[in-house]
């Protein structure tokens, strides 16, 4: 539910800063801004929301609830506002916010993952790394622009992405299939 807020929200202050009717107090020029948080604003809030629900599933395990799970939904708002407001904190302050949930997702998954001893879903942990690593990259865009080649997170980022759902597709839909 956040994350379709988000992005609605998100489109909403994209399409006003694209007319020039406001200026976003980010450190991100608006369209970066817009594909940051596509990507690592509502995409990935998405397929944290379905990895939480899934890896009980998979692992037999209980889900994710009560403050463990509030607490991802305060690192995700957190990440959000801050990456909104990085030109008034400063985009390496901006960065270490909105870096903490995929961080923290990353743990609760290779948790989850070796504690239900589901070694067949460690590939969600490396689509979950070069997650994390695509988004601090577009961080590094912001803080050093002329020693990162632009555009290279939200590529690495997309990338994840399809790999992430290309995997998770291949299981669930065979299983939805053989099942109906």
């Amino acid at each position: 539910l956040a994350a379709a807020l988000w992005a609605m929200a998100v489109l909403a202050l994209w399409l006003l800063a694209l007319h020039g009717l406001i200026v976003l107090p980010t450190a991100f020029d608006p369209l970066s801004w817009h594909v940051h948080e596509m990507l690592f604003g509502f995409v990935l809030a998405a397929m944290a929301g379905f990895l939480l629900t899934a890896i009980p599933n998979w692992t037999g395990r209980m889900p994710l609830q009560g403050w463990p799970l509030a607490v991802l939904v305060t690192l995700w708002g957190a990440g959000r506002g801050a990456v909104l407001v990085s030109a008034w904190i400063g985009a390496p302050a901006a960065a270490a916010v909105d870096l903490a949930l995929p961080l923290a997702l990353l743990a609760v998954v290779v948790r989850e993952i070796v504690s239900g001893r589901n070694w067949r879903n460690l590939p969600m942990v490396a689509g979950l790394i070069v997650l994390l690593a695509a988004d601090a990259a577009m961080h590094a865009e912001v803080v050093w622009p002329h020693q990162v080649d632009p555009g290279v997170g939200w590529r690495l980022g997309i990338a994840a992405m399809l790999m992430l759902v290309a995997l998770i597709g291949g299981r669930i839909v065979p299983s939805f299939t053989r099942n109906w």
